[in-house]
């Protein structure tokens, strides 16, 4: 993976992942064992970021089963760390690994899985190969990416500031040649890697509370080196835009997050 990312790690971006795990992980949670999870199983998460979702699947998979979390940045790894303490989860392994140097941990899995990741690499289809490779027979290859597709993301009462912010996710990815609207590809690379039992669906969060809300405030602060480095906006613009998107929480509006597609295969 690219070792470059766009937005901010360790505790400073703590807060916008642990609501975006609230917010995205019971679908995905129920999707995973839809598709075949269950518990005993070892599951590879890669990009673990915060923790909470390795924390989420060590609990389905049971005492008996094992995560393997990675994550190429040693603060997200140590935060992990430190989610999985806190929850008082112990059956999951982390490791400052990136998923094209799987080969090193030496472990085969039941089930492999990741979330927003492979968006920021420039090659998210050997990603998956390389997710593909390490399964057992009969293994479960699934990943969840961004489909911020027009007319899915919305507010109500409608509210242009959340349309502006929809702008800038595709702005902050092209100065990297990443793509951002990845997961609308996810079910043609899980085919051409011949995956059996293809499934999938959308995973979009409602955003009603002020915390909820938050996340776009949030998501513009994790993004900042790169929007000011790239000239998006400029320092001030962009603590003014914060402010009218801190007024934003504070309304009654509603909102319609980014929808993810997620979708799984048999190997």
């Amino acid at each position: 993976m690219n070792k470059k990312y766009l937005l901010s790690t360790g505790e400073s971006d703590y807060e916008r992942l642990s609501i975006l795990s609230k917010l995205y992980n019971p679908l995905a949670l129920y999707f995973l064992t839809d598709s075949g999870l269950k518990a005993g199983m070892t599951v590879l998460e890669i990009g673990c970021g915060s923790g909470h979702m390795a924390c989420d699947i060590a609990r389905l998979v049971g005492p008996k089963g094992k995560v393997i979390a990675i994550d190429n940045s040693e603060k997200q790894i140590e935060l992990a760390k430190k989610t999985a303490k806190d929850f008082g989860v112990d059956n999951i392994d982390f490791h400052v690994c990136d998923v094209f140097d799987l080969d090193k941990l030496g472990v085969s899995y039941d089930a492999t899985y990741g979330r927003w990741v492979i968006e920021f690499s420039q090659q998210p289809a050997k990603a998956l190969e390389v997710m593909y490779k390490h399964l057992k027979s009969g293994g479960i290859l699934c990943y969840e990416g961004m489909s911020p597709r027009v007319g899915s993301y919305f507010t109500y009462p409608y509210t242009a500031l959340i349309d502006e912010w929809f702008t800038y996710g595709p702005k902050i990815f092209a100065t990297h040649g990443y793509n951002i609207f990845l997961g609308n590809e996810i079910p043609h690379h899980f085919k051409a890697l011949k995956c059996k039992t293809i499934k999938a669906k959308i995973n979009q969060a409602m955003l009603l509370t002020a915390e909820e809300k938050s996340v776009y405030r949030l998501g513009i602060y994790a993004a900042k080196e790169s929007i000011l480095n790239h000239k998006i906006m400029s320092a001030q613009d962009m603590d003014a835009y914060c402010d009218k998107l801190a007024d934003f929480e504070k309304s009654d509006a509603i909102s319609g997050f980014y929808s993810n597609v997620i979708v799984s295969g048999i190997k």
